[in-house]
């Protein structure tokens, strides 16, 4: 009975052709924080009649169940009855505070970063075997002395410098408190995906705000 209802919803606001209402954007963190505040401006003085909600998290929200109309993630979406267009690849790097590095390379010297302390997500994360898979970079448990799930916290700890962190290159190049870690190594690379349910893309709405974030985004 809850998917029959969640089916009707959604073929109910398939059908709304006016440019007034909500919808509802699902992003993470750093995203929400870094990039969306200049196109939602944007978007608000071509479409003041649509009401923006930005839903912010840095996991899945369930378009099926109307969780939000509209997600950014960073990987592409299995069912079948979602609409999913690629936008464009991303790079991230590690970084951390000039001070830090100078500090551990110092008592270290070239294998510093063997020694070095990390900013990591949570106790089960996948973090650890990602830099190892990606970048090549060992690290133990004992490495990650500082845990959040915030991605913003997580940034704001390696500005201080706690340790290493990782961001993509777009927000850590231009961070003038942080350095790269390894600017010559190979980047970390990934995927940035729009994503709608099938029927809420005939919402009139939804899909100039879908239109207008793949046009943005793609650049």
């Amino acid at each position: 009975m809850g998917k029959a209802a969640n089916s009707l919803s959604l073929s109910a606001a398939g059908l709304s052709m006016t440019l007034e209402g909500n919808v509802c954007i699902s992003a993470t963190e750093s995203m929400a924080y870094y990039t969306l505040p200049p196109l939602i401006a944007e978007l608000r003085a071509l479409y003041p009649g649509i009401q923006i909600e930005i839903e912010v998290s840095n996991e899945t929200r369930d378009l099926n169940r109307r969780e939000a109309d509209i997600a950014l993630r960073a990987y592409r979406p299995t069912q079948p009855d979602l609409i999913a267009k690629r936008l464009k690849d991303y790079q991230a790097r590690l970084y951390a505070t000039p001070e830090y590095l100078n500090n551990i390379e110092k008592k270290h010297g070239k294998e510093a970063i063997k020694y070095a302390d990390f900013i990591g997500f949570s106790s089960t994360s996948d973090y650890p075997s990602s830099l190892k898979e990606k970048l090549g970079i060992e690290v133990s448990n004992e490495q990650f002395p500082i845990l959040t799930m915030n991605h913003l916290v997580h940034w704001q700890l390696v500005k201080q410098g706690l340790g290493i962190g990782v961001m993509t290159i777009e927000i850590g190049d231009i961070e003038t408190q942080v350095v790269a870690v390894q600017p010559n190594e190979p980047t970390i690379q990934g995927e940035l995906w729009l994503v709608t349910h099938c029927e809420l893309r005939t919402n009139l709405r939804i899909r100039k705000v879908f239109d207008f974030l793949s046009e943005r985004l793609s650049v």
